[in-house]
């Protein structure tokens, strides 16, 4: 190919690409399949590998492997062309051809992920090989360029761009170690909102920035609004964060809507769709929901191995049954804390809830709201997974003592062997650890701190985080 053919089939791809990020995908399509260069080859594996990325379904990640491993072979093959080939394009730093064979890694790098997504430990295995060779050639064009900058006395140029690096990441050290640069997130989605109007991708996004400032309700009408997409996946995933918002604002009607909607459109994790809280209102459909979920579990794997989620929920629903057994109570009378609040906690809910809703999180633990409330204050197990719920929620309200005299007091006074007892939550001791560690960050850069205390909060911190490494291999 020469070089102002080649160039010409790099605009044209990336066109298309750009109409993908806009959500036109048929356009996109219809673009990258007009020509038969390599460039268009890649085009095509990255379209298909960004599909089966959103959409996680192993059908799309088989069909985006094949593209890609298409994309390797001929890449390759024109690697090998243009190094024979006088009319290809000829660099002065690069080696002919080489521009194939960046494609040709990037593929590599891209295939890698889909066979790690695939659920095949085969595929795994071939795409951490692949990864391997993918940095070994990258790593050699990056020589072939060290060698450049040395035969042309460039080491000054060089030198100069990585001290002006240096300077530019000292001047915002602090918040580059702090927290991720909010503003420039900002200034980033309202650039990418204007570039691509059409995009429900970004649109989401918007959505899921109105959540982080605890605007649930605004993220909710938003994610309403953005229900239809040209990419189905796109369609689920906004689903999947509209079943999450409405869980984090207490609608319950509305996410359990959106729960069963989720089940339709995808097949990850069934058992954890099927497992909605519906015990504030009928019992009895609440039992049908909690018994359908763990037949569902194991049906996708990643690597031979179960979802951390559907074992979870599996040994979640044997304990609630053998304790309605023992206590000879109904199924939904031995769930203890509410799974919906459970659910949020292990989300993250709490830190997009306002005050309100904060509220509604903390009525939605207390004992008095069970059946059999004195059996649950005398179980171990069950208060520790009442004070890890709790605590979150104080934390975000600023009640940071109670939060941590929770903790204190219902998990970390325990020897943690306690919850290795069968169907015991034995994620829990590592969680309150890390909760800990949460408040000692979140204490550092109270007004009242002083300089020495700060340095005791972060240190505290790194050492509590330390301790959650040290804990076995949990289920969550």
């Amino acid at each position: 190919m020469e070089a102002e053919e080649e160039d010409k089939h790099l605009r044209h791809v990336e066109t298309a690409l750009l109409q993908l990020l806009n959500d036109d995908i048929d356009e996109a399509d219809k673009i990258l399949k007009e020509h038969e260069s390599s460039y268009h080859f890649l085009g095509r594996g990255i379209s298909s590998f960004l599909s089966s990325m959103l959409g996680g379904e192993k059908e799309m990640v088989k069909e985006a492997l094949n593209k890609l491993l298409a994309s390797e072979t001929k890449n390759w093959d024109d690697m090998k062309k243009a190094q024979k080939d006088s009319t290809a394009y000829r660099s002065k730093i690069y080696p002919a051809g080489t521009e194939y064979l960046l494609c040709y890694c990037v593929s590599q790098l891209t295939s890698a992920i889909c066979g790690v997504m695939s659920g095949s430990v085969t595929e795994a295995v071939k795409g951490f090989y692949k990864l391997r060779k993918a940095f070994q050639t990258l790593d050699g064009i990056l020589q072939i360029e060290s060698e450049y900058l040395r035969t042309r006395d460039l080491k000054e140029i060089a030198s100069a761009e990585l001290a002006t690096c240096g300077k530019q990441h000292d001047s915002g050290a602090e918040d580059d170690l702090t927290g991720y640069p909010k503003e420039r997130c900002r200034a980033l989605l309202k650039d990418m909102r204007a570039r691509y109007p059409e995009s429900k991708l970004w649109r989401m996004e918007e959505a899921r920035m109105q959540g982080f400032d605890r605007q649930l309700g605004v993220a909710i009408k938003i994610l309403e609004s953005n229900a239809e997409s040209k990419m189905k996946q796109i369609a689920a995933i906004n689903l999947f964060e509209m079943s999450f918002t409405s869980m984090f604002m207490h609608d319950y009607e509305l996410s359990i809507k959106c729960w069963m909607k989720c089940a339709e459109l995808s097949k990850w994790s069934p058992a954890m769709i099927s497992d909605p809280d519906r015990a504030k209102k009928e019992k009895a459909l609440a039992e049908k929901y909690i018994r359908k979920a763990p037949p569902l579990a194991g049906k996708q794997k990643v690597m031979s191995k179960e979802l951390p989620f559907d074992t979870y929920i599996t040994r979640k629903v044997q304990k609630w049954e053998d304790r309605a057994k023992n206590w000879k109570v109904d199924l939904a009378d031995a769930t203890g804390v509410s799974p919906f609040s459970e659910m949020i906690y292990l989300w993250n809910g709490s830190r997009k809830q306002n005050q309100e809703e904060l509220e509604k999180s903390l009525k939605s633990v207390q004992w008095e709201r069970t059946t059999h409330p004195e059996k649950f204050e005398n179980d171990v197990d069950e208060n520790a997974i009442h004070a890890l719920v709790a605590s979150s929620v104080w934390k975000n309200m600023g009640k940071f003592d109670d939060a941590r005299a929770s903790l204190q007091n219902n998990i970390l006074s325990h020897d943690r062997q306690i919850f290795k007892r069968p169907l015991y939550d034995d994620w829990t001791p590592a969680s309150a650890h890390y909760e800990i560690a949460c408040l000692d960050w979140a204490e550092k850069d109270l007004p009242t701190t002083s300089p020495d205390e700060h340095k005791k909060k972060v240190l505290s911190c790194e050492q509590e985080l330390l301790k959650t490494q040290k804990f076995e291999h949990e289920e969550v």
